[in-house]
């Protein structure tokens, strides 16, 4: 009774999940990468015109090599690896059969600027398996959104391998002190798996601030980040730092930062970015789910109090 419960619990978040867009089967089923051949673009470039885009006669990555697409991660998860690094500040153009969806670069990680098209970070293994290809989220105020890309997303669906993974929440957020703050997020897994997820509880605070700035918030033109936070590095999650949340289910989680200079009272914008894990083999997939990899970015206004 209970496992029917859980599928029953999924299908109805899975139904109210799309409702806001056009799901008619308008798109062809093979999803691919392609490279732009090179010569065509500069780095900075961003008026472009895809059909005039002369591409690689093979795709970089094919339909087939993918298993799914986690919406909340913004990743493709593949089933072999890919090397990503060799590709640096080259163009690529994300397909529908012969469709062209848009087009994004490899932006380097070392870059000081950021990108204002879709961009893939080109790191080998780094923060993600070789067998992830993710889309950076470069920081709160990146440009290049790819929550705004509609039209991949029903391309994603229409091909059978769109996940939404998990949504996470920013509830609240409260003073304790003149330099801490204790704020409180939601977890819910939107996901048709069980969704292995790091949990402060399980972890601590000081490590899970290792791997996360935790919450910032800012008022006016002023911005409040702690700078002087206690944070516990290590070289490799364990296993029991993850909670295995179920399709459907949410956990509730506070948390205290310490550290800050100065804190505002009243209303603010507050910032906080949940972690995923940042593991360097194919151990994502398990045999009852999946470990979430990705960087979940919340902006949110609240009362600080």
């Amino acid at each position: 009774m209970k496992t029917f419960l859980i599928l029953i619990v999924a299908v109805i978040l899975t139904s109210c999940i799309h409702d806001d867009l056009d799901w008619s089967p308008r798109y062809n089923s093979e999803i691919s990468i392609y490279l732009v051949k090179e010569g065509q673009l500069e780095i900075h470039d961003t008026d472009i015109d895809m059909k005039k885009l002369k591409l690689e006669s093979t795709p970089w990555i094919k339909s087939s090599e993918i298993e799914f697409y986690d919406w909340s991660a913004h990743a493709f998860f593949l089933n072999c690896d890919k090397e990503k690094a060799r590709y640096e500040k080259r163009h690529f153009v994300v397909t529908s059969g012969n469709d062209r969806l848009f087009a994004g670069i490899f932006w380097p990680m070392y870059m000081s600027s950021f990108p204002i098209i879709p961009a893939i970070w080109p790191e080998d293994g780094f923060c993600s398996p070789k067998s992830v290809v993710r889309f950076g989220q470069f920081g709160f105020f990146f440009p290049g959104n790819m929550d705004d890309q509609t039209e991949f997303k029903a391309a994603l669906f229409s091909a059978g391998i769109l996940r939404e993974g998990i949504k996470v929440e920013l509830l609240s957020a409260k003073k304790k002190g003149s330099n801490a703050v204790e704020y409180s997020f939601k977890i819910t897994n939107r996901d048709r798996v069980s969704i292995y997820i790091l949990d402060p509880d399980k972890m601590g605070s000081p490590r899970f601030h290792y791997i996360t700035n935790g919450i910032s918030f800012s008022q006016g033109e002023k911005y409040y980040s702690a700078d002087f936070f206690n944070s516990s590095p290590f070289d490799k999650i364990q296993p029991d730092w993850y909670y295995k949340l179920a399709p459907g289910f949410s956990i509730t989680r506070t948390v205290e930062l310490q550290g800050f200079g100065s804190l505002p009272t009243g209303k603010v914008k507050a910032y906080f970015s949940f972690p995923g894990s940042n593991m360097n083999t194919k151990e994502w997939k398990l045999n009852d789910g999946r470990i979430w990899i990705g960087d979940f970015r919340i902006e949110k206004e609240l009362t600080l109090q």
